[in-house]
């Protein structure tokens, strides 16, 4: 009797000490350095997403800020996917930004790659540590000529970008430019291509971002060049017009709740003031982007449609 009571002692112990189902879900996902490790999945992956934007923030300055031509009240949005591995780790090569402007892409990575050693995701079954990906929506703003992270609504976002009528079978590779984009350089270079911008004097070429949103209906709305000032208004209102008729994209769904969102997509490109607009080069599937010096600004559009090795330094774009 005494062994069996203690048989059913020691189960009650075991059983009463075991990891239940919240704290296993708990574990399953990564925790940011110095947070609680014991919250649950959906507040640490909402922790994680607050303090990398916040890393973000702290960590960029006002000389990058103006390397980028960027002013007060303007703002910048993009998506973000990266994996924490089992180590706890960023890698550098599991980093996807793609904004279309090098600089910032190069930057952001940098920004991600230094984030500080989580405590990394537990496999539920084998208890073992494990990669986990995450993907999130960085929105900031310029104040004070400082980065300010712009925190939107609780909602599931995702990396995949809207895709264009014939780029639905390609495959993602942040190490090219997209299909799609490609596509859009395309049809805004034929829409201004009879267009000579105007430019200040002494200028003769700027670098131009201007950030879209595709809305749920896979319409392109909220254009907004991120600079004024930099060509004519008359030219301006060309740009917008021409990001307008952009055809429709495919709708993109969030990977949780299958609901459409909105997705903010920004482009850049040149104008010369002693030619027509640049045309963005046609790309091989198998050239990639060449990386340069994180202190020159790299553009997508060559003068002469060389190769990717042609860049612009960043005194052109220093007025």
């Amino acid at each position: 009797m005494k062994k069996v009571f203690t048989l059913l002692f020691l189960l009650f112990f075991f059983l009463s000490f075991s990891q239940n189902p919240y704290q296993t879900a708990s574990k399953s996902a990564p925790t940011f350095n110095g947070s609680d490790a014991k919250s649950n999945k959906e507040k640490k992956l909402e922790d994680i997403r607050f303090k990398t934007l916040k890393h973000i923030e702290t960590k960029t300055d006002s000389v990058f800020i103006r390397r980028l031509g960027l002013k007060e009240n303007d703002s910048i949005s993009f998506n973000v996917a990266y994996l924490i591995s089992s180590d706890g780790t960023t890698p550098m090569d599991s980093i996807q930004i793609d904004t279309g402007v090098k600089t910032l892409d190069n930057y952001m990575k940098l920004m991600i790659n230094s984030l500080p050693k989580f405590v990394p995701a537990l496999n539920p079954e084998t208890n073992k540590a494990m990669d986990y990906k995450i993907n999130m929506e960085a929105k900031f703003t310029v104040n004070e000529r400082k980065l300010k992270a712009i925190f939107a609504e609780k909602k599931e976002v995702t990396n995949i970008p809207p895709i264009l009528e014939g780029c639905q079978n390609e495959k993602f590779d942040h190490n090219k430019i997209s299909c799609s984009t490609t596509k859009i350089y395309k049809h805004i270079y034929n829409k201004l291509s009879g267009h000579k911008p105007s430019l200040p004097e002494g200028v003769h070429m700027v670098q131009i971002m201007v950030n879209f949103s595709v809305n749920e209906s896979g319409k392109t709305e909220n254009i907004k060049i991120l600079r004024r000032g930099l060509v004519d208004e008359k030219f301006e209102q060309k740009i917008i017009e021409a990001f307008e008729s952009l055809p429709n994209f495919a709708p993109i769904e969030s990977l949780v709740t299958n609901v459409k969102r909105v997705y903010t997509l920004p482009m850049t490109f040149n104008a010369k003031g002693n030619n027509r607009y640049i045309k963005a080069p046609i790309y091989k599937d198998d050239r990639k982007r060449n990386t340069g010096p994180s202190h020159i600004i790299y553009t997508p559009q060559s003068i002469d449609n060389r190769d990717r090795n042609n860049y612009i330094k960043d005194r052109i774009f220093s007025y």
